[in-house]
């Protein structure tokens, strides 16, 4: 008798936790609120080309400085110093110059029989 209470038991603390546990898949996460930097968002409207790319790999490396570096820009975007668009290009010179080497991958294709190849292929089947 005392086995078959033992197992009520444990049935019974197995159905508490498994319905805790479906209870709090079911409660969805509270809603994190994005914390919106407005010297961010102006100079990420002011990108072009492959701008946002290159700022976010810099924020990837290095943070600190850049949350600097983007700020100066947005200074200069509203004193009217800059204006246009800022290219990846551009921001990649602003970066290095600064000293801060950001690392981009690049990869160079040509179009070979209606494909595109990397030319390292691409000169590899030249000289087979």
């Amino acid at each position: 008798m005392s086995e078959d209470k033992e197992l009520d038991l444990l049935t019974a603390r197995k159905a508490r936790e498994m319905r805790r546990r479906l209870a709090q898949k079911k409660t969805p996460p509270p809603p994190q609120t994005p914390l919106i930097d407005p010297d961010r968002q102006l100079v990420v409207s002011r990108l072009g080309d492959r701008g946002l790319e290159v700022l976010q790999l810099a924020e990837k490396s290095y943070p600190h400085e850049t949350a600097k570096i983007i700020k100066r820009i947005a200074d200069l975007f509203r004193q009217g110093v800059l204006g246009g668009r800022v290219t990846g290009g551009e921001l990649l010179w602003v970066f290095r110059r600064l000293g801060i080497n950001i690392h981009i991958e690049t990869s160079v294709t040509v179009q070979d029989k209606g494909k595109f190849v990397s030319l390292a292929e691409k000169m590899k089947s030249n000289y087979d």
